[in-house]
């Protein structure tokens, strides 16, 4: 009997490779040394989930307990090698200093490495020698550890680069793909050897304290796709001949010191967003994307509609004149259009930014425009949904029928117009979870449609007249109702308001006499108050003076500027700003005003009006008729008392 061993063999070989495929799967990837790094990593810092800027941080290095740290949170390896080539612990809750013999530094294989949003502790970057060792790092990431003061935008940088420096940790790697070191503190000039690293695709040097000329060359890196060298104010520098063809998607210099001539930036076919707000070009708008906050003349260009991949197009605050080109109902991708506080003129017809389906920001307030809007029964539900609509002085006599389709909005300016009449109905029912400020100051306003028991908008703080249900906004902090025709009494109902700061009734027709304080309190936090241009009659009883104590106790050491912050998302996108709150005031018969307020800053404005001072008793003196109260050297509390 013949017996053939050919099927057994097979069977064997194939159990071999099952089982040596099993173990090779199963066994450690991870090198033993490069575990021990992470661990010493892990171990010189601790985890505060208080300390991120991050509102999705989370702790990544709590989860690393397995045997194989290729499978820890944060961490990738090569397959092949076992060696560790990412780390990402970025939005970790990381706090504590990076020391100069932090293991991390050690991973020679290294091609991507990730710290950004931690708390680094004011630290230095003493490991910059142990970086630059790094020569196989394709992407390097340091940006945004910081520590949010009062707003996203005001922040403090807790992370520098100074010594060694930014040349020197930069010179080794050169294969970067992308560096992202914004709001560290470099404070030095930029490299020229960087326009070399061919191979960048993106470069964000955001409030680095970047100063000097910033080499031209870098603009012309032939895979370079987003720059951005934001808020570095001693940064200079100018654009070389832009090329047809250049990769460049989005270019941000706004708050630079850049200058001179861009004409040739029209050959970006690729740009997407350009950010130039606050430079120092000056000129006739070239063959380009506009520009905001420079001093650019003439007219908008129709032209700039063939840009149809534009997402944002910012022309504010220069000195443009001519009429806003119909052809831009063609920017079907466009979210953000900032045309405001320029000279533009002509008739708009309002149905071209509703044809946008995209635009979310629209700003035209500050010009000389009149509007042409459809009617509501003309409108269907395919109306973008704003969140920013900026109509403030253009010449509006009525509320657009548009608005009511509005669910999204949170900044609604529609003061300094023509609206006469009464707020009709339908306006109690716009945006109601999302309104943040909603401006109707300045018009010609008489009452309301039936205005509700209670105020609809749950997050509002309100400029213009609003009904007796206001005291239910408890986080109320500015209520500006002048230059309007009010007709009432002072309002006293709003006095337990505990965060209102501003009050203005100038320039109305409120009458009678002021009354004692209700409810036992005064608008304890009340800063400014102007009841001036007003018929107010009678005494100005001076329990007041005893609820207003932030105007009599004041530390000018940390002064800053009265403002609301606020910040939304929308998919793919956060976007955070600061409203300064403004005033008018009379002085010497001469009406000024102040586009900021200090906070150290007390006024009480009762100019021309009938009412007189009763003699009163206060910490500071016994004061009657005109009231100045001293505060600190460069500050004062100023009333206007004066009949």
């Amino acid at each position: 009997m013949e017996i053939s061993f050919f099927p057994f063999i097979l069977s064997l070989l194939q159990t071999t490779l099952i089982i040596t495929s099993f173990f090779h799967c199963a066994q450690p990837l991870c090198h033993s040394h490069e575990r021990s790094a992470f661990l010493q990593f892990k171990n010189s810092l601790v985890i505060d989930k208080s300390t991120s800027a991050d509102p999705l941080a989370y702790p990544k290095v709590e989860s690393w307990s397995r045997e194989d740290c290729c499978f820890w949170d944060g961490i990738q390896c090569d397959k092949q090698t076992g060696h560790v080539t990412e780390v990402d612990l970025s939005s970790s809750c990381l706090f504590g200093s990076i020391k100069s013999t932090s293991s991390l530094f050690h991973l020679t294989q290294l091609q991507s490495l990730n710290l950004a949003y931690n708390h680094f502790n004011y630290s230095q970057i003493p490991s910059a020698i142990e970086i630059s060792k790094l020569s196989k790092l394709l992407s390097l990431n340091l940006a945004l550890n910081v520590h949010v003061v009062d707003s996203p935008s005001d922040v403090i940088r807790l992370l520098e680069l100074k010594n060694p420096g930014f040349g020197f940790l930069l010179q080794n790697l050169t294969k970067l793909r992308q560096l992202a070191l914004s709001y560290v503190d470099i404070s030095s000039t930029v490299p020229y050897f960087l326009s070399n690293f061919s191979s960048l695709t993106s470069i964000y040097l955001r409030n680095c304290g970047l100063y000097g000329k910033f080499p031209e060359s870098i603009f012309q890196l032939p895979n370079l796709e987003f720059l951005s060298l934001a808020e570095n104010k001693e940064l200079t520098g100018s654009f070389p001949e832009f090329q047809s063809g250049s990769p460049l998607k989005e270019l941000s210099l706004w708050h630079t010191s850049f200058s001179g001539d861009f004409s040739s930036i029209g050959e970006l076919d690729s740009l997407d967003q350009l950010d130039l707000e606050g430079c120092k070009f000056s000129g006739l708008i070239p063959s380009s994307i506009g520009l905001g906050r420079n001093e650019l003349t003439g007219q908008i260009p129709p032209w700039l509609a063939n840009l149809t991949q534009l997402t944002y197009l910012g022309l504010e605050a220069n000195r443009l004149n001519g009429m806003v080109p119909r052809s831009f109902s063609g920017l079907k991708k466009l979210e953000t259009l900032y045309l405001n506080s320029n000279e533009l003129s002509g008739i708009v017809d309002f149905d071209m930014f509703l044809c946008m389906e995209n635009l979310i920001k629209l700003q035209l307030t500050d010009n000389n425009l009149s509007f042409l809007t459809t009617d509501t029964k003309n409108i269907n539900a395919t109306v973008p949904q704003f969140r920013i609509l900026g109509l403030a002085l253009c010449n509006l006599r009525n509320f657009p029928s548009f608005l009511s389709y509005q669910d999204n909005l949170m900044f609604l300016e529609l003061g300094a117009n023509k609206i006469y009449g009464q707020i009709p109905k339908w306006v109690w029912n716009i945006s109601s979870e999302t309104m943040v400020s909603f401006d109707l100051s300045n018009n010609f306003l008489t009452g309301f449609d039936q205005p509700p028991t209670v105020l609809p908008w749950v997050r509002l703080k309100f400029e213009g007249r609003i009904p007796p249900s206001l005291p239910s906004c408890m986080m109320l902090q500015v209520l500006n109702l002048g230059n309007n025709q009010l007709t009432d009494i002072f309002p006293s109902w709003l006095g337990p308001l505990p965060d209102l700061k501003l009050l203005v009734l100038r320039s109305n027709r409120f009458h009678g006499v002021i009354g004692k304080p209700l409810f036992g309190s005064a608008f304890p936090s009340l800063r400014f108050i102007d009841l001036s241009y007003n018929n107010f009659t009678g005494m100005l009883p001076s329990e007041y003076f005893q609820y207003w104590n932030f105007m009599k106790h004041v530390d000018a050491s940390g002064s800053t500027y009265m403002k609301a912050n606020s910040s939304f998302k929308v998919p793919s996108h956060r976007w955070t700003n600061v409203f300064p709150y403004s005033v008018t005031i009379t002085i010497k018969g001469i009406e000024r005003v102040y586009e900021g307020i200090q906070d150290v800053l007390a006024v009480i404005d009762l100019f021309q009006v009938t009412t007189s001072m009763e003699r009163f008793q206060s910490p500071l003196g016994v004061y009657k008729g005109f009231m100045c109260l001293t505060c600190p050297t460069t500050f004062s509390v100023v009333a206007f008392l004066q009949p």
